[in-house]
């Protein structure tokens, strides 16, 4: 476990965490965990990570990969939580990072592949805030990953679609987990209206409850135009 100050530096960490990297705490002081990634742990770290916590206070199991002082690679799964005190002051952000070897490394396999798909894919948590996103869909919609993560799903999307979501029915949409070829609306960067059908399955825990949704969207922008122009000529000649 490491404890980390607002700017994400190291306040302390346990002696577990210093047996296992062999430094000493006074090695640590001021130091980021992504001073101890490798190159592609920290990119992932400042672009993805960091920005799911800041806002929303909470790391879910990531996977990562930090070197010991003798240059081991260690596969891990980071978890982290930012706690604040009665008047919600940041206290300290408490980080925790689980050994798991091979299937840490099979989890970045994914994570790399889902990432690369050519598909529109991404994953919001129970409150419709995004945990994963596809490089197509950020290629498609303007952005880059770090304005993106963390931020809830509403903030990309249409008027129309903003509007059948609110008052709660964003919550109603993911607590059902599943969705078959809904129309959706989002919006670029630059302002451009996107129309989308969307599936999404979901991952529940052992209650039942809806933790994730994994959702796949079939851009149909030229399709639906094509159709209302083809209705348009043939309500012309008529």
């Amino acid at each position: 476990m490491l404890l980390l100050d607002e700017e994400g530096r190291i306040i302390d960490a346990s002696d577990a965490w210093l047996r296992r990297f062999g430094y000493t705490r006074e090695e640590l002081a001021g130091r980021r965990p992504q001073d101890f990634g490798s190159d592609e742990a920290s990119r992932r770290i400042v672009e993805e990570y960091l920005p799911v916590l800041r806002r929303t206070g909470r790391l879910d199991p990531m996977p990562l990969d930090l070197a010991t002082k003798k240059g081991e690679r260690v596969d891990c799964f980071a978890t982290a939580v930012v706690e604040r005190d009665a008047e919600g002051d940041y206290v300290r952000t408490v980080a925790v990072y689980t050994e798991l070897g091979q299937q840490a490394r099979l989890e970045q396999h994914y994570r790399e592949l889902y990432r690369a798909t050519p598909a529109l894919l991404h994953t919001v948590d129970s409150e419709g805030r995004i945990l994963h996103v596809s490089d197509r869909w950020l290629d498609k919609l303007g952005y880059t990953r770090e304005e993106v993560l963390g931020r809830s799903i509403t903030d990309f999307m249409g008027e129309e679609t903003r509007a059948q979501l609110k008052d709660g029915q964003l919550a109603n949409v993911i607590a059902h987990g599943e969705l078959d070829n809904e129309p959706r609306t989002y919006v670029t960067k630059t302002g451009v209206v996107i129309e989308v059908l969307v599936s999404a399955t979901a991952d529940r825990d052992a209650s039942g409850n809806v933790q994730k949704l994994l959702i796949a969207s079939k851009d149909v922008t030229e399709r639906n135009l094509a159709e209302r122009q083809l209705r348009a000529a043939f309500e012309e000649n008529a």
